[in-house]
């Protein structure tokens, strides 16, 4: 058989088209992850389990009738217990208990009736866990043929324990546990298998040995519960039998929703630590941007104040800051030249200081409206006192001011030298209302 790449046939070729072209299409629509050494240990695998549950019915034919009711019954309770798997507490494995019915089938009434039992166990447990075809249909082939062989070779330990004394019920009980390790050992060589074949693995031993744990000690109490319900049956005969394993369905049924019941709490458990988590990154992620606006909101306030402080140093018109009352907070050079004075003398002055008496009256009476709601700025023309004791013409503008990076507001106070246009205008005057002659 070609492998999947060559597997693509045309959907409208006829229906007598060659048997090889056929099984291509086939090939294709169940096994397209199919490599060749895959396909031929799946085909072989299903040939032989087939051949395994066709020789296990005509061994359950040639049973006598009256039994193939008691195997009809442990079958369909085998089967129905695979809907409803025991999960191991704290791990992904699970176990159904329908492995107690089979190995007590095994025990009761030979391989042949065990075979069919794993195999519809199997088919139920496909089905429940895959929606592939090829999965559904080589896990009760594998499940058949494992059982078959261990099944075999227990009856056949037990014939010779039997033939040389030596079938206790200590000794039934060791023997059924070994082989049901032997069993689960067998069937997980054969499901492994096949997932390392087409990824083109070598199966390791550890790969084996990692699965066993749980579900090993699993199958080995099924089959020690097993082994003492065969001893009780043979002891007191059938109807203890049918009262324990009621009372059996109803423990296992306990169990399976105990740990479902678990597995739910763990789901909310899990489903409020996710969302919790979440929350806890939202909230992270929300400090996150909080920090980036209030570091960008301060270098753009940074880069504000650098430009003020550049633009107020290096006015050429004097600049000053000011309380509401008039105090001088900061000067610029310009202002400073025209005063006279350094920023040290200016500090410790009000601004009035510097303003020539007969114009202190028209300057207070403005700051006197800054405290006013409707207030927003004011000019006056007023003349200031150099150091040296004269006078200079100065055209002041005030208004609001906040400085940046500061919650306090102030004033701010531009001061522009007009004496020059005042000495212009007092010549034109003079030139107008006065004769020269005269």
């Amino acid at each position: 058989m070609k492998p999947p790449i060559a597997a693509v046939a045309d959907e409208s070729a006829p229906a007598s088209a060659s048997p090889r072209s056929l099984a291509a299409r086939l090939h294709h629509a169940l096994m397209p992850d199919y490599n060749r050494n895959a396909t031929v240990y799946w085909w072989t695998v299903v040939a032989l389990g087939a051949a395994a549950l066709g020789f296990s019915t005509l061994q359950l034919l040639a049973l006598p009738p009256s039994i193939w009711l008691q195997a009809a019954v442990g079958m369909a309770i085998a089967m129905a217990t695979g809907f409803f798997p025991v999960r191991v507490p704290n791990s992904t494995n699970s176990f159904a208990a329908g492995e107690i019915f089979i190995f007590l089938l095994l025990l009761l009434h030979g391989p042949a009736v065990a075979t069919l039992a794993a195999a519809g166990e199997g088919l139920i447990g496909s089905l429940r866990t895959s929606s592939r075809w090829t999965s559904r249909i080589v896990s009760p082939a594998m499940a058949a043929l494992a059982m078959l062989a261990s099944g075999t070779l227990l009856h056949a330990l037990l014939d010779v324990m039997t033939l040389y004394g030596l079938d206790n019920a200590g000794l039934l009980i060791v023997v059924t546990m070994v082989f049901a390790l032997v069993y689960f050992a067998l069937n997980t060589l054969l499901v492994s298998t096949l997932p390392h074949l087409k990824r083109n693995e070598p199966l390791q031993l550890a790969d084996l040995l990692g699965m066993f744990g749980w579900v090993g000690i699993a199958f080995a109490g099924s089959a020690a519960v097993a082994s003492l319900l065969f001893l009780t049956f043979k002891e007191s005969g059938i109807g203890v039998l049918m009262a324990i394993g009621p009372i059996l369905a109803m423990l296992l049924a306990t169990l399976h929703y105990h740990y479902r019941q678990q597995e739910t709490n763990e789901s909310v458990r899990l489903a409020a630590s996710q969302a919790a988590e979440q929350a806890a990154q939202l909230a992270a992620q929300a400090v996150s941007r909080e920090a980036d606006l209030a570091s960008r909101h301060l270098h753009e306030l940074q880069a504000s104040e650098r430009r003020f402080q550049s633009a107020f140093t290096h006015a050429s018109i004097g600049m000053a800051l000011l309380s509401f009352e008039g105090r001088i907070l900061q000067a610029n050079a310009a202002l400073r030249a025209l005063l006279g004075v350094d920023e040290a003398d200016l500090r410790q002055h009000d601004f009035q200081a510097y303003v020539a008496e007969a114009d202190l009256i028209a300057l207070n009476v403005q700051l006197a409206q800054v405290n006013q709601r409707d207030f927003e700025a004011f000019a006056i023309e007023l003349r200031c006192r150099h150091s040296s004791g004269s006078l200079a013409w100065v055209a002041a503008n005030c208004s609001f001011f906040s400085e940046p990076g500061s919650t306090t507001p102030c004033l701010i106070l531009q001061a522009q030298d007009i004496s020059a246009r005042r000495e212009a205008e007092a010549g034109l005057h003079r030139l107008a209302f006065h004769d020269a002659l005269t």
